[in-house]
């Protein structure tokens, strides 16, 4: 609670919307078409939907697009 991932989790929207916040978030756009399938073929074999969405935000932190433009 109180966290980025927290707020997103617990809005009431599905999958694809929320990828779509975490790229904002941290990217500061959206996904692409491709980006959007890998971050929900990634979802769909994650043990519970937490891990998921953590292990899909630390990649999007440790991405090169995050650490050379933010």
């Amino acid at each position: 609670k109180g966290s980025l991932l927290g707020d997103v989790l617990s809005d009431k929207g599905k999958d694809p919307e929320r990828i779509k916040r975490l790229y904002y978030a941290t990217l500061g756009r959206n996904p692409t078409t491709r980006e959007l399938g890998a971050a929900k073929k990634l979802l769909g074999s994650s043990k519970t939907p937490i891990e998921g969405y953590q292990d899909l935000y630390w990649a999007l932190l440790n991405s090169n697009e995050f650490i050379f433009n933010h």
